[in-house]
Order: structure tokens, then C-alpha cells, then sequence
């Protein structure tokens, strides 16, 4: 069976982004984020061995719409993922490959990881982040950037 490879990025390459989000009206942004639900919704999996990954947003995104995650076992990845998600070393191709692979092979195991994303995914709140991050900027305003 063949699948598909849908790769969304930052444009490292200078080859222009898979969602231009330059937008200034409204309805561009809600298309971008329709096109990006869309994404996970269709895809077979999100892998995201991220070396630079602060919260890891991209992994409840992917678990909210029933896409299981392939992530990094490093940095805030695990603690997001929790058990819902495959978690591969990063600098490990070889463990990458498998995992995807294991993924496409075993219907069962997409199955759990789909109903085990949406349970954990469930378990976050969108207010929750915002109260968060607003927290943080707050304390930074108010004591300035750690040194």
C-alpha cells in the first residue's frame, strides 16, 4: 500500500510554506486552520521527532482530531504525549522508520493510539494554555527576562 507524505514545515530552504499564513483578513487565517484540521484528519499519522519543540501544541492539534502522533521521547514531548503517542529518539532514523512502519502495519495499534490521543488530548484545555502562557508574559513584564 502506497501513502502519501505530506511534510508542513518552517521554510528553512527558502521554498515557500505549506500554509502561507501572511494573512491580514480573517477568513485567510480560518482557512489555514481548517486546511491544517483537514491535515490531521486525513493523514495516517503525525510524526514529530522535534529537536526544538517548546509545549508541543502540534501533538494535542494532531490527537484532537484522532491522528495518532509519532514524537520524540525528549524535551516536553513525552510529558504531552503521555502513553497516547509512539515516542522514538529523535536522532534515531533507524527507530523513526520502525515506528512508522509499525503504525501502517498494525491497524490495531493506529486504533489505540487514535482513542488514546483523543482521551489525553481531552485531558487539556485551550484556557488553561492561554492562562499559562498569559501567566508567564506577566511575570516576565513585571520582573524582566531571567538573566
Amino acid at each position: 500500500m502506497l501513502h502519501a507524505l505530506f511534510l508542513v514545515a518552517p521554510d528553512f530552504l527558502g521554498t515557500g510554506s505549506v500554509f502561507p499564513l501572511v494573512a491580514t483578513h480573517k477568513d485567510t487565517v480560518l482557512m489555514a486552520l481548517r486546511l491544517k484540521k483537514l491535515a490531521y484528519n486525513l493523514a495516517e499519522a503525525l510524526v514529530l521527532p522535534s529537536l526544538h519543540e517548546g509545549f508541543g501544541l502540534p501533538i494535542i492539534e494532531a490527537m484532537a482530531c484522532g491522528c495518532p502522533v509519532i514524537t520524540a521521547n525528549v524535551f516536553a514531548m513525552p510529558e504531552v504525549a503521555g502513553e497516547a503517542a509512539l515516542l522514538v529518539d529523535p536522532y534515531d532514523d533507524q527507530a523513526i522508520c520502525r515506528a512508522m512502519s509499525s503504525l501502517l502495519r498494525q491497524p490495531d495499534l493506529k486504533q489505540r493510539l487514535r482513542e488514546q490521543g483523543l482521551a489525553r488530548a481531552a485531558s487539556f484545555s485551550l484556557d488553561d494554555f492561554k492562562e499559562a502562557h498569559f501567566s508567564v508574559y506577566l511575570k516576565i513584564c513585571e520582573k524582566g527576562w531571567p538573566k
